[in-house]
């Protein structure tokens, strides 16, 4: 719609094919606990960043673990290693005043509930299932696809994380964009919760400022919330069953894929097929309902040039994804353009007073953020760089993707500017 090619310009691609096995015939996912790397050797780490060097790749950054310590202390950089290990969650929480205490443990969302992911949750809550123990935080499941559940049902991993204590919502994106009406705290109060989500931001979950957010992988989360405490390690801490006896949990291990291939079924199959002929039809929405309203076709470019353009707001900082569409209780409007563009930009610092924006009252995630921006009177974004996501979009709703030739530039417009 804004008349510029969809692909957009990017360095060339490098691959590294990885030939052989490791000894044991192990990889480095089969002994993770605190990230893809903890089981792979600390050189393939610097050799991992020796290639990105020579092809000037400069954002390779691996998870703090056993083996970086090992490395660091051998290597003469002890004072590195002893600051890291001061950085532990559940110290510096006890000394942010953040409560300790697991409320809630939430996994799943579109990028963190595979198949591999529901097993080795399920491979750490049978073991505690064997020691009589159960969660003691609250633990919610949320599936990529209805084909994951399905699966996983068959296979019995479902079952051993519902026997744990596990509630498995509905698959969709629910609680990761605040889809949660939450009951066990008020608004306001502090509380802790860890999930396997793709962001964290304030209020994004619950909608509560006071809840803090800690985001991991899912088997972390698990052994987590069987503990019930920001202060267990999985890799040092014990566990006591029901009987008393001490117990550690073992890294877990599961399979990437099913042995039996997906369960193809359609699950919970709620799609409705359109009529044949749909001219007779027409969907019906109150002219006055909030929520709801249909759309009409944008106005036809005029072929001239946009002149005098007005600045609608000059961001201080950041600008994500979360400043330009919050989630949470916004989302009750997701489908009513006007409500939703009225108020661009909630989470954004005017630049003019260090606050955001007075005038604005609410957002929506679910609508592309540059319909949002076009429909509140926008028709360029000018930065100093983009996402590759956030340029794509604004090409295909008709939106204007700038950029400074010269970044100092940025500091030259003032926000009144026309």
């Amino acid at each position: 719609m804004a008349g510029i090619p969809w692909e957009l310009k990017c360095p060339k691609v490098i691959g590294v094919k990885l030939m052989g096995s490791r000894s044991g015939g192990r990889n480095p996912r089969s002994e993770r606990w605190h990230g893809r790397y903890c089981g792979v050797p600390w050189t393939w780490h610097g050799d991992h960043l020796q290639h990105g060097r020579r092809n000037r790749g400069h954002t390779s950054a691996f998870p703090y673990n056993h083996r970086t310590k090992t490395q660091l202390n051998k290597t003469g950089w002890t004072d590195i290693a002893s600051l890291a290990e001061e950085f532990k969650v559940g110290a510096v929480a006890e000394k942010e005043g953040w409560p300790v205490d697991i409320r809630v443990a939430l996994i799943g969302s579109c990028t963190n509930s595979s198949y591999e992911d529901m097993g080795r949750s399920a491979a750490v809550a049978k073991q505690a299932l064997a020691h009589g123990l159960k969660y003691k935080s609250q633990f919610t499941i949320t599936p990529s696809l209805e084909q994951i559940p399905a699966t996983t049902e068959r296979d019995s991993s479902a079952q051993v994380l519902r026997d744990v204590g596990s509630m498995v919502l509905a698959n969709a994106c629910g609680l990761c964009i605040g889809q949660w009406d939450r009951k066990d705290i008020k608004k306001g109060e502090k509380n802790t919760i860890v999930i396997s989500y793709n962001r964290n931001f304030t209020g994004r979950n619950d909608v509560n400022p006071e809840t803090h957010a800690f985001v991991t992988s899912p088997e972390i989360v698990t052994a987590l919330a069987i503990a019930g405490t920001l202060k267990f390690n999985p890799e040092t801490d014990f566990l006591a069953g029901k009987d008393g006896k001490k117990f550690k949990l073992e890294a877990p291990d599961a399979d990437e894929l099913p042995h039996m291939n997906f369960d193809f079924g359609p699950g919970q199959d709620t799609y409705q097929h359109p009529p044949k002929d749909g001219s007779g039809q027409w969907v019906a929405v109150s002219p006055t309902s909030p929520r709801l309203q249909l759309l009409e076709p944008c106005d036809k470019w005029n072929d001239k040039d946009l002149e005098a353009l007005q600045i609608l707001i000059k961001v201080k900082g950041k600008c994500t994804t979360e400043h330009i569409s919050a989630a949470g209780p916004w989302l009750t409007f997701h489908g009513h353009l006007d409500n939703i563009s009225t108020i661009v930009l909630i989470g954004a610092i005017d630049i003019e007073n260090a606050r955001p924006s007075p005038r604005r009252l609410v957002l929506s995630p679910t609508l592309p953020a540059t319909v949002r921006n076009m429909a509140s009177g926008g028709r360029a974004i000018i930065t100093k760089s983009f996402t590759r996501i956030h340029e794509t979009n604004l090409k295909k709703q008709g939106l204007l993707p700038l950029t400074f030739a010269d970044l100092a530039d940025y500091n030259k417009i003032h926000p009144r500017t026309s």
